[in-house]
């Protein structure tokens, strides 16, 4: 059966209509692919510079605590060595200060009852010497002996105070000595030794002790320093 010729212009304008259509529908679905992909394009682009922002954040707030950190550690150090120079400081001042107590001379006398010995204290501080006591001993014995340098706190006398540039002297005669030994002191062929300690406390509530030794010489007929016991705390 022919079409006549308005059916065929309808035939082909309807088949004109259809591809337009297609090319209209691939046109859309190539644009709507394109902008899905930008769209992924432009979220992962937010996602890399929010992750960059977030590093950079971190990095800097790490920064931050570190160079806090940094900042702690070195005022500590600073508090440290300032404690270190202050307590130096006071430890020298108060060495400077404090008493100090030691021999100044030793005699010895010899009489009818043997020898009797006079030990001259004196405190070179610049502060008081405070509750001083001490034990004052004499000894005697064959050359070569010394003394037990035993002596015990409990057994001290005294509890005086000494200030600066004060002389106090104690004296000791030990107990009967047969006159054959005093004239061997005398001759040199036995030795006799006047020792003993000093206890006390200086201002600053610190203990100090000095012992003190002289052995008897018979050329010069006083004393000379011991070998050993004659130290100051």
């Amino acid at each position: 059966m022919m079409m006549t010729p308005s059916e065929k212009l309808m035939s082909a304008l309807t088949l004109l209509i259809f591809f337009a259509t297609v090319a209209n529908v691939w046109v859309f679905y190539l644009e709507s692919e394109d902008a899905g992909k930008q769209t992924a394009a432009l979220a992962a682009k937010g996602g890399e510079i929010v992750g960059t922002m977030n590093t950079a954040l971190s990095n800097n707030q790490e920064a931050i605590r570190k160079a806090f950190e940094a900042n702690r550690l070195s005022l500590e150090s600073s508090q440290q060595q300032s404690k270190v120079a202050l307590d130096a400081s006071i430890k020298i001042a108060r060495t400077d200060q404090k008493a100090w107590v030691g021999v100044k001379t030793a005699r010895v006398n010899f009489d009818n009852d043997g020898p009797e010995v006079e030990f001259v204290f004196t405190n070179g501080g610049k502060t008081p010497a405070i509750d001083l006591h001490f034990v004052f001993l004499a000894y005697f014995g064959p050359l070569g002996t010394n003394p037990p340098f035993n002596e015990a706190e409990s057994d001290a006398k005294g509890r005086i105070v000494i200030v600066p540039n004060v002389d106090t002297a104690a004296k000791a005669r030990p107990s009967v000595i047969p006159k054959a030994d005093i004239d061997g002191i005398k001759a040199g062929i036995i030795s006799f030794f006047a020792y003993g300690t000093v206890w006390y406390k200086d201002i600053f509530e610190g203990r100090r002790k000095t012992t003190f030794c002289g052995i008897y010489n018979p050329i010069i007929k006083q004393f000379d320093a011991c070998v050993e016991h004659n130290t100051a705390e």
